[in-house]
């Protein structure tokens, strides 16, 4: 199907047997209701296998019937088809990491814009997902429009690297899928020990730390990540990086009879840019 804010355009196969003189397009003039359809949308020549509705209400969903003629009379109606007048749905915000263990990982995003007034509603979403690090066959997740998150339902393997892409479907089609997100699986790392100042002067403060008997998630730490906090406390800020994981030292610049606080956190490869 194919569909826009005023028009519905359906195709159907040929059915087997006698060659087809006529078909009947019925439909239920947008009453979506539950019961038979009881008017006929058209009649239409029995080589033709497309038809275009078209003046439509937008938005609104529109249940359709056909059946065929040949020598012997018309036989039975097909199921029902519901389609709505509405284009497809855009693409879903803020594609990202949301959490993992050593064996999953769990994406999550948000609703997308509306792409015009009176919309046909998201009734699912499917997520693409698939294993770089052995290049598998991209495998599909389905979630109702009430679940923003999925994970694989398969244990994953720790240190693999994974791609993921989630569309939002309507009742005709599906949007088109967001920009792939790679992941790599794993735990978020243990935090290291205390940080204690190895050297302090009048400029600046040596700080250092130990990851001796820590988790690392199943993943190779990458950096450590410094935050400051000049008030007490009360808020912190981002002081720099090591250079990778084999540093566990870093030097900050500051001004005299100044107390400040630190943290210090590992960092590994999970969750990306996102993470």
């Amino acid at each position: 199907v194919e569909a826009t804010r005023k028009t519905i355009t359906m195709e159907w196969p040929t059915p087997p047997g006698l060659p087809i003189l006529d078909y009947q397009l019925w439909f239920d003039d947008g009453q979506a209701g539950g019961g038979g359809i009881t008017a006929i949308a058209a009649t239409l020549s029995g080589s033709t296998n497309s038809y275009r509705k078209e003046t439509l209400t937008t938005g609104v969903t529109y249940r359709f019937q056909i059946q065929g003629r040949n020598t012997n009379g018309w036989g039975p109606l097909s199921g029902i088809a519901s389609f709505v007048a509405s284009l497809a749905p855009g693409v879903p915000n803020n594609f990202r990491y949301h959490s993992s263990t050593e064996q999953a990982l769990v994406v999550a995003w948000d609703a997308p814009d509306e792409v015009h007034v009176n919309e046909g509603r998201v009734v699912r979403y499917e997520v693409l997902w698939s294993d770089q690090s052995t290049a598998s066959d991209p495998e599909t997740i389905v979630t109702s429009p009430a679940f923003k998150t999925a994970s694989p339902v398969v244990p994953l393997q720790a240190g693999s690297t994974y791609r993921f892409q989630v569309r939002a479907c309507n009742i005709n089609e599906c949007g088109e899928y967001t920009t792939r997100l790679h992941l790599v699986c794993g735990a978020l790392p243990e935090a290291p020990s205390q940080a204690f100042a190895v050297a302090t002067s009048s400029q600046e403060i040596t700080l250092g730390w130990s990851y001796v008997g820590k988790d690392n998630g199943g993943v190779p730490l990458s950096r450590y990540n410094i935050k400051v906090s000049a008030d007490g406390g009360m808020s912190y800020s981002d002081a720099g990086s090591t250079a990778d994981a084999s540093v566990q030292s870093f030097v900050y610049s500051c001004g005299a009879q100044q107390t400040f606080f630190f943290r210090v956190a590992a960092v590994n490869d999970v969750g990306g840019a996102t993470g």
